[in-house]
Parts: C-alpha cells; sequence; structure tokens
C-alpha cells in the first residue's frame, strides 16, 4: 500500500521555458547588490564570488549534501565589502532568482494528478534546489497547499542522490520508507536512487525514450498514470 507520494519539481511537475545562463543569474544577483552599495564591477565581483561558490559546492556535491546560498552569501559578502545583513543577503539570493521566475510553466498533467491523490495518500516534494525560489513558484502556481512535505536539498543540506534525503523525507509523512513512492524525470537521480533507498521509484519519461531502458524501474509518460497504484 502506498501512503506517499513525493515528486521532484524541476522537468517532473515544472519546466522551464528556456536555459538561463549562469552569467544572466549572477548579473541579476549583481544588481541587486550594486542596489545595496556594492562598488564592485560586474567581472571583479565574479572573480571573488563564483570560485568560491563552485569550491564549496562541488567539495559539498561530493559528499552528497547541498550548499545553502543564504549561508555562502552571507560569508562571502564582507569579501564584496558588503556588510552580510540579512537585508543584504536577501536581496542577493532573490535577485538571482529573478530571471527564473518568470520561467517556469506548470506541466498539464501535474494539477488533475495532484486533484485526484490528495484523497487517498499524503504528497510531497523532493527536490534539488534553493528553498526560496521553489516555494515561491509553488505558491503563485497554487499548488502549495497540496503537499503535506517540502524537503529541499538547499534547505536540508542533503541532495538526491544521497539515499538520507529520502530516508529524511520517508521519516516526515511515511511510516515505512516502502510505502513511499518517488516520481522524478532523473533516471539515478529520482527513480533509482529512491528505489535503492526503498522507496518504489517511478520515472515519469513524456517522450518515451526511456521506456525500454530501465526494466527494474516504473516508467510513465503521464503523471496521471500513477493513481492506478495509489489507493
Amino acid at each position: 500500500m502506498i501512503n506517499a507520494v513525493f515528486f521532484d519539481f524541476g522537468g517532473t511537475l515544472f519546466y522551464e521555458k528556456r536555459k538561463v545562463p549562469e552569467d544572466e543569474t549572477l548579473m541579476s544577483g549583481y544588481t541587486a547588490l550594486r542596489d545595496k552599495g556594492l562598488k564592485l564591477s560586474f567581472e571583479e565581483f565574479k572573480q571573488i564570488f563564483q570560485p568560491a561558490f563552485r569550491a564549496e559546492d562541488a567539495e559539498l556535491a561530493s559528499r552528497g549534501l547541498e550548499i545553502n546560498l543564504h549561508e555562502f552569501s552571507r560569508r562571502i559578502m564582507p569579501k564584496l565589502g558588503l556588510e552580510p545583513t540579512d537585508e543584504v543577503v536577501d536581496a542577493y539570493v532573490w535577485g538571482r532568482f529573478r530571471p527564473h521566475s518568470v520561467n517556469n510553466e506548470m506541466f498539464e498533467d501535474v494539477l488533475p494528478t495532484l486533484k485526484e491523490l490528495r484523497p487517498k495518500c499524503k504528497i510531497g516534494l523532493i527536490s534539488n534546489a534553493q528553498p526560496h525560489g521553489i516555494r515561491w513558484l509553488l505558491d503563485k502556481s497554487g499548488i502549495v497547499s497540496y503537499f503535506d512535505e517540502i524537503i529541499i536539498s538547499g534547505a536540508v543540506g542533503l541532495s538526491k542522490p544521497n539515499p538520507r534525503i529520502f530516508e529524511v523525507a520517508a521519516e516526515s509523512i511515511c511510516s515505512r520508507i516502502e510505502e513511499c513512492m518517488m516520481v522524478g524525470d532523473d533516471p539515478w537521480a529520482d527513480a533509482k536512487a529512491s528505489h535503492a533507498a526503498g522507496m518504489i521509484g517511478v520515472l515519469i519519461d513524456r517522450a518515451g525514450r526511456l521506456r525500454q531502458a530501465m526494466p527494474d524501474i516504473k516508467v510513465v509518460r503521464d503523471l496521471r498514470e500513477i493513481l492506478e497504484w495509489v489507493g
């Protein structure tokens, strides 16, 4: 019996209308800091921020952990000549998110699936991301109320495919991990990793490319297909 269904976010519930270049994200955050008194040029800012961010992000990722953008930004602000106040840090974090805030669309099968699942089981989300943007997008789209638990790597410090993030999620709303289902578009980080952790792993493959390539994993092309396994 399935008592809880967890979903990935990007590529599963929402898709990007275009790929936002890294420099566009950085420039948007930089512009927000200029409004808070940053005196450095964009290139000077990048030379300080990016190497430190990439190094810490890579080191944590090698251990299945996730960088916390707020905490990192707070530590880096003095090197940029700014006081690491909540106002300054929040301005940068939300500045980085601005290009992405208008770039995500919800797949058409999401809302019907959530509506039918809601009476049958608990619903959760497990995403490798920073928490501010995901929660904002869920709220803006009107579906945040469907979720009993939201597990975001940047908030819990763990990232998929680390099995511990699936265990934490299961502990939050499901008495037994084998009674939890995880649905995502990444064959390894979502489907196989959750399966290895003890969940029922499901791959959402809307293009139908991998249906024959994963005999040990359930594969669907529409989220509504999972409804036959729940309730």
